[in-house]
């Protein structure tokens, strides 16, 4: 099932030392954060703050928010799909295309 191979392939994204020299992916994050009034943040939360700071310009800082979202909850596509937009802002295709192919794995009316 493509579906179930692209979430166990994208749950937890690889860290920089993987064997893709094209890979700029954060290390894997915990599955939840701490903010500073010791809160836990959920995914769509997370997906908040990443789509703030891609607004913003800060195509790195997005990715990270977007990834601890998809680490939160592997199975919503949009995190997948915002994570892509982000990559391609930045002008990584390579990464942009893993996440759109796994947006579409996770829902492929999407």
């Amino acid at each position: 099932d493509f579906a179930a191979k692209a979430m166990s392939k994208r749950k937890a994204p690889p860290s920089f030392s993987s064997s893709s020299p094209h890979d700029k992916r954060p290390a894997t994050e915990p599955t939840t954060a701490k903010g500073s009034n010791s809160s836990t943040m959920s995914a769509d939360e997370f997906k908040a703050k990443g789509n703030a700071a891609l607004q913003a310009g800060k195509t790195s800082e997005a990715i990270e928010f977007y990834t601890k979202a998809i680490n939160a909850d592997g199975s919503n596509h949009v995190y997948f799909s915002n994570r892509s937009a982000a990559y391609l802002k930045q002008g990584d295709a390579n990464n942009a295309l893993e996440d759109a192919n796994s947006c579409i794995g996770l829902k492929p009316e999407f």
